[in-house]
């Protein structure tokens, strides 16, 4: 995520412009306020100035997402600027929002694991080594539940210091081979991580689409464009593929029913919409019910990822306490006899 909060800097962009000041002179203020992207909206400001196209002055400046720059298109076609800013500031947020909450929710978790696994080293590597020179000093040796966690611990390292490089050599040489198209592909596949990516960029697509056909775009052209706010490079060629047969007049619900990721009810309502003559309508309503449907599998996701954490964790420490407390009882009674 940015420095600055892109969403409050397009919400910025829609009031002023909506207060009748010319785009240069909007620029001009907010690159006073907002010192994070200063220069970033001076570049648009000048491309503009010196009569480059609106699309590519703002994605040339990388100042916002892709998929920000392909709805400026509209503004090409008669819609409002700041209305488009503003519609694109909403789902921005929408996007930015799930982003924070799922990542407030992953620091409990990633802090309870990385404190416990710095527990662990302490253990084996300073306490445990302790414990077995004394148990050896009266003859005897660890019990067995303290060697398998000795050797646990150097399968630990030995995957530390082999396995991520390997693993990483292995990944860079998949990625050349297969290319992040079937890398995509395989993530889509994943449950729940998976099927979130899905509904974020299949939203964005619907919600990007629909605004360019309120606009007046064709229907080839703004699902091409809608297409390139996707992220996931499998889900961005499959709707690439269908815009040959949307130029030959052919069906898109039709055509979105092949591909096995679509979910039923987008190519329901987008079949609705087709026979209606409400397809704008209809991939709002779509949009919509892929970010609920996302962010109730991310609700239902964090609510299980903290007990089962715990839960973990318990468990691993449990067997930890007893492997130091099993070597501690076994001098003890050697000190008796």
């Amino acid at each position: 995520m940015k420095s600055y909060r892109s969403h409050l800097l397009l919400k910025e962009l829609s009031v002023l412009l909506k207060s009748g000041l010319p785009l240069p002179k909007v620029l001009e203020l907010l690159s006073r306020q907002k010192a994070e992207a200063s220069q970033k909206i001076l570049e648009v400001k000048k491309s503009i100035e010196d009569g480059e196209d609106l699309v590519r002055a703002f994605s040339k400046s990388k100042l916002f997402p892709e998929f920000v720059c392909e709805m400026l298109i509209a503004a090409q076609t008669g819609e409002s600027l700041e209305k488009i800013f503003s519609k694109a500031s909403d789902l921005l947020a929408r996007i930015e929002e799930f982003r924070a909450r799922v990542t407030g929710a992953l620091i409990y978790p990633a802090l309870v694991i990385g404190f416990s696994f710095l527990s662990v080293i302490v253990v084996l590597e300073f306490i445990v080594p302790k414990l077995r020179k004394i148990l050896l000093s009266f003859g005897r040796d660890l019990p067995f539940l303290t060697k398998v966690l000795l050797w646990g611990a150097k399968f630990l390292w030995w995957f530390l210091l082999l396995g991520i490089p390997i693993f990483l050599v292995f990944g860079a040489w998949w990625i050349k081979k297969k290319g992040w198209y079937e890398i995509h592909r395989i993530i889509l596949k994943i449950p729940v991580v998976g099927t979130i990516w899905l509904y974020f960029d299949l939203s964005r697509w619907s919600y990007t689409t629909a605004l360019l056909l309120e606009s007046g775009v064709v229907l080839p052209r703004a699902v091409a464009t809608g297409g390139n706010s996707c992220q996931n490079l499998y889900v961005k060629e499959s709707l690439e593929e269908i815009i040959k047969f949307l130029e030959e007049g052919q069906s898109l619900s039709r055509h979105l029913r092949r591909y096995g990721f679509v979910p039923e009810f987008l190519s329901e309502l987008v079949a609705i919409g087709e026979e209606t003559g409400t397809l704008p309508e209809m991939l709002h309503n779509a949009s919509d019910i892929m970010i609920k449907e996302a962010d109730y599998l991310i609700e239902r996701t964090l609510k299980w990822l903290e007990p089962l954490t715990i839960l973990f964790i318990g468990i691993v420490v449990a067997y930890i306490v007893i492997s130091v407390i099993l070597p501690i009882m076994e001098i003890s009674s050697s000190v008796k006899l």
